[in-house]
């Protein structure tokens, strides 16, 4: 089982956690989501920093300003059946 979270503020970066981010506590994941994959790392689908609809982010340390953008979806539907495979890939292999 997935451990998932609401969370408006910080995302876990504990390895398989799911963390759903809304703009309101009682809605879904409208802003994006992540999970965590161990180290200080996760992955973000979601609003992201001056870009226009939802992205496909790495944030760990390394990476310069703590985050790279990887790609773009054409929309948020598309975005989150990617992150429910990266989900499944990252709980059960």
């Amino acid at each position: 089982m997935t451990d998932r979270k609401t969370d408006t503020t910080e995302p876990s970066t504990e390895r398989g956690v799911v963390t759903w981010h809304s703009s309101d506590e009682d809605s879904g994941p409208d802003v994006g989501l992540s999970i965590g994959l161990g180290d200080g790392k996760l992955l973000w689908v979601g609003e992201v920093p001056d870009r226009d609809g939802w992205c496909l982010a790495i944030y760990h340390p390394l990476c310069k300003g703590g985050r790279e953008d990887l790609a773009s979806f054409h929309d948020a539907e598309s975005a989150r059946a990617f992150f429910d495979e990266m989900e499944r890939l990252a709980n059960h292999g």
